[in-house]
């Protein structure tokens, strides 16, 4: 059995967790445990990869008494949350129908049922896939949300890729093009927890970063791992313990890829980010 309780906080929280993953993949395969709900899935482009876990503590109520498996199209889901309002939600398995009810408590009750989707193995990521690479990623810092938001509408007037430094003193970012440039400086303090070894420079592209970054509205800190010319991690911790995890891969020069795509597969025969 599976079932819980969002308050109407924690479903406003969901629902901006779902719109984020919404732009990364159509599909999810959520596997509720006794400890919570977690999910991971890449884009179509392997080039994104998304992992959450919602805790146990985060729901009002939570009952799960076996692991299971709940594959749900996120379009469907996300159009269902942004018919929610402000008010509580009861989220129940209904295994003997193949569906997923949504029970919005409001002055006026309302059900939602979603049939369940069955995940193609060919859409199955391997377990521990983001802790296989993590230890390839040297340099680390801690950025407040409100200094980064307004990052990407920034650099979207001058070009289609963020380029990213980070040493012991700053967290810069800068996008060129064309018709001029953009820079942003971050003064690093003892706040920002920083960890680096001399100084790392990436590149990747916008697009993605602006989806990832719609997370930021969940948290106060975003926790950044990266190095030169490898993926970068962004965590988006909220609640209760819980995360949104994204790791996407960097914007490499063409005679770069293959001895990029190297080394991801010495970390991780399971996953290719081009």
């Amino acid at each position: 059995m599976f079932k819980c309780y969002l308050e109407s906080n924690a479903l406003s929280t969901f629902r901006s967790i779902i719109d984020v993953i919404s732009t990364v993949t159509d599909e999810a395969k959520f596997i509720a445990t006794q400890n919570g709900l977690s999910m991971q899935a890449i884009d179509h482009s392997n080039i994104l990869l998304v992992d959450l876990f919602i805790s146990n503590g985060f729901f009002k109520e939570y009952q799960c008494d076996d692991e299971v498996i709940i594959g749900l199209r996120i379009p469907d889901l996300n159009k269902l949350l942004k018919r929610s309002s402000s008010e509580d939600a009861e989220v129940k398995l209904e295994e003997k129908t193949n569906k997923v009810s949504f029970k919005f408590l409001g002055k006026v009750k309302r059900t939602h049922k979603l049939k369940l989707f069955e995940i193609l193995e060919d859409n199955k990521i391997p377990p521990n896939s983001i802790q296989k690479i993590e230890p390839q990623l040297e340099s680390a810092v801690e950025l407040f949300a409100n200094d980064v938001k307004f990052i990407t509408g920034d650099a979207a007037l001058y070009s289609d890729a963020l380029i990213l430094t980070l040493n012991s003193k700053q967290f810069l970012v800068r996008a060129s093009g064309d018709v001029g440039e953009y820079d942003l400086e971050i003064d690093l303090t003892e706040d920002h927890n920083v960890d680096v070894k001399g100084e790392t420079t990436s590149t990747y592209a916008l697009q993605y970063f602006t989806n990832v970054l719609k997370a930021a509205s969940l948290t106060d800190k975003i926790k950044v791992k990266f190095s030169s010319n490898k993926p970068i991690l962004l965590e988006f911790p909220f609640e209760e313990a819980s995360h949104i995890k994204f790791l996407l891969a960097p914007r490499v020069e063409e005679e770069d890829e293959e001895d990029f795509d190297d080394d991801i597969n010495d970390a991780n025969d399971d996953i290719e980010f081009d």
